[in-house]
């Protein structure tokens, strides 16, 4: 697994997790005396309307996998203590993720969107990431899902089928910040610049603050 991975990639809790805060937000009890279900939603709002450190991140997706035990919620954890820096317990809970995600993954509920995502940023696996989105995408026609085929092929050095794939994404007009910077980076990839700053400043606009707006920033500043 390799040290110096760009934080590139954006789960959707983790790109919530950048937004600039809501002021309304402000004035919501911090304490609730509700069952799993309703601390679950509390946790998720904290995590998509308030800029947080990346060690808070890790505290608020520890509660939600001790809440929901599950492998999706385990990558995010994963994924969030990686870019705090705790890389020896990132890769054991990668591990461990990769093992319940495999084990599921032939069933609809499933963990294929984060496991894709694994092999494809984490584990150097781009050639497993691409066969399995392929195969994704062919039961799945969801937006997340064609991001994920889209980051993996790209990884894997396939930029214009990876283009592709992420116009069918985006086709819709979500202007997810995750999204909008694998959109970018491809473009980038491809030679089209003017594309990859639009794509790229969008990010900027959407998560001036935290990893996903400085990776941004960064790939921006390659354009000459």
């Amino acid at each position: 697994m390799q040290d110096t991975i760009a934080p590139r990639l954006c789960t959707p809790t983790l790109a919530r997790a950048q937004l600039l805060p809501n002021p309304a937000i402000a004035s919501k009890a911090e304490k609730i005396t509700a069952g799993p279900v309703e601390k679950l939603i509390q946790m998720e709002d904290r995590l998509h309307d308030r800029v947080i450190g990346q060690d808070e991140a890790v505290t608020l997706l520890e509660s939600r996998y001790a809440a929901a035990p599950h492998p999706e919620n385990l990558f995010e954890l994963a994924e969030a203590r990686w870019l705090a820096g705790h890389r020896e317990t990132a890769r054991a809970e990668f591990a461990r993720f990769e093992r319940e995600a495999r084990a599921e993954m032939e069933g609809w509920d499933n963990a294929n969107r984060e496991l894709i995502r694994y092999y494809a940023e984490y584990a150097d696996r781009t050639a497993d990431a691409v066969e399995l989105a392929a195969r994704e995408a062919d039961r799945r026609h969801d937006v997340f899902t064609l991001d994920a085929y889209a980051l993996a092929l790209h990884r894997h050095g396939a930029h214009r089928e990876a283009a592709e794939q992420m116009q069918r994404a985006l086709a819709p007009g979500i202007r997810h910040p995750g999204f909008l910077l694998h959109a970018g980076a491809i473009s980038l990839a491809l030679g089209d610049t003017a594309t990859a700053a639009l794509h790229l400043h969008q990010v900027v606009a959407l998560t001036p603050a935290g990893p996903l707006g400085a990776e941004a920033r960064r790939l921006l500043g390659t354009i000459r």
